[in-house]
């Protein structure tokens, strides 16, 4: 098991350092990841305190639905992490093809 984790890491070091761009769109989901996961409350509230025209238009689709609502904290997180591994691993392999010609070889 510990051989596995340290060639995976040893993979994505080396994918990092072929491709830097790899390294930097990664940050840049994991940040969306960490934001998702804290702003996700302070956003719904803001929204359900959201005064438009002297009308709070979302308060009342909000506390009808507030129970699927809680589901998000934890689904909206998961699928971020899911479509940015998704999205880094396509462009991985795309970099590779281009530059390669063929596609890695654990492919």
């Amino acid at each position: 098991m510990i051989e596995w984790i340290s060639n995976r890491v040893t993979r994505i070091e080396y994918a990092f350092m072929e491709f830097p761009k790899l390294k930097w769109l990664s940050l840049f989901y994991f940040m969306i990841f960490c934001l998702s996961i804290v702003l996700y409350q302070p956003l719904l509230l803001a929204l359900y305190n959201l005064n438009f025209l002297g009308q709070y238009v979302l308060q009342d689709l909000i506390s009808k639905n507030v129970h699927w609502l809680i589901w998000g904290q934890l689904v909206v997180p998961i699928i971020i992490a899911f479509f940015s591994y998704t999205d880094v691993s396509e462009k991985h392999d795309e970099m590779h093809m281009k530059k390669y010609g063929n596609y890695p070889k654990w492919i």
